[in-house]
């Protein structure tokens, strides 16, 4: 029961902040256009009107792909070393925003503002941003470590007898790599949420007592970050069933199929505040009340 009020209440928080879900949305939107202005010049400038580009967006096409590589894979590689530096700023500005967002959910007395965003943006960016870190530390060990076991275990494609048993020894380790994985993104959820809550510039302690709580309450965090991730992965199906219905091969499908795909990343972020929030409910009611227990 407490699960699922967590879970209400957290779609409860998500209407709560529908301010902030269209800002994320806006932002997302702006970063994607100015993404998009190297490679939509370049295309414009090689490519332009060709049928065959308009043949193309039916299916994947490898021989025109290879084709236009062949001939323009200089710039298609500046293209790459551009998306790299992009993907590196919008991982910075998503920590960046993640201490606005926590701290907004974490605020349910108050409405939401956005100057009281920016400002725990910017307040809290420092140490999320080493938490990220961390927790980026701790999944390339555990990711490694897998891979040892992995080879540990003979393992490896060039020793096994068949092709079976390397697939059926694989589907194992990586059933237990993405079960321990998951419990490892979930602790760093709840952490950041612990950390806005605890406000301490030293975040190692924040960590240790992140991994302390979750483990003790692990069937209750578990099993409402499994329903949340059930709540994305429906949002998927949906949006993989609707898109797969609409082939873009001519404009009146191509803008149905951009509606579906800005549909589908709102939908994205409103599952992502929705995890938040609903974490931040759990562990008011599972944490904060056993340290700080209501007077009779």
């Amino acid at each position: 029961m407490k699960i699922f009020k967590a879970y209400l209440a957290g779609w409860s928080r998500v209407f709560h902040l529908w301010k902030l879900c269209l800002l994320l949305y806006v932002l997302n939107f702006l970063i994607a256009l100015v993404s998009l202005i190297p490679l939509s010049s370049f295309l414009s400038q090689t490519v332009g009107q060709s049928l065959s580009l308009n043949r193309s967006l039916a299916k994947f096409d490898y021989l025109f792909l290879s084709d236009f590589y062949n001939a323009y894979g200089e710039g298609v590689q500046i293209i790459l070393n551009q998306s790299i530096v992009l993907v590196i700023l919008n991982f910075l500005f998503s920590i960046f925003l993640m201490g606005g967002l926590v701290d907004s959910i974490r605020k349910r007395a108050n409405k939401f503002s956005f100057n009281e965003f920016w400002k725990s943006c910017a307040y809290y960016f420092g140490r999320i941003f080493r938490l990220t870190i961390y927790f980026l530390v701790f999944q390339g060990i555990l990711l490694g470590s897998f891979f040892m076991l992995l080879l540990a275990n003979g393992i490896s494609p060039f020793e096994v007898e068949s092709e079976a048993e390397l697939i059926h020894h694989l589907n194992l380790l990586l059933l237990i790599y993405f079960f321990f994985a998951t419990i490892f993104f979930m602790i760093q959820d709840y952490a950041k949420v612990h950390l806005v809550y605890q406000d301490k510039k030293i975040i190692a302690r924040s960590i240790y007592e992140s991994f302390r709580f979750v483990i003790k309450n692990i069937l209750h965090f578990l099993f409402l970050y499994l329903l949340n991730i059930a709540t994305f992965l429906l949002l998927c199906f949906i949006y993989y069933q609707l898109n797969h219905l609409a082939q873009p091969d001519d404009m009146t499908t191509i803008t149905l199929v951009f509606l579906l795909g800005q549909a589908f990343i709102l939908g994205r972020i409103i599952t992502k505040i929705l995890n938040l929030a609903s974490a931040d409910h759990l562990y008011r009611k599972t944490i904060l009340t056993a340290e700080y227990p209501p007077q009779a």
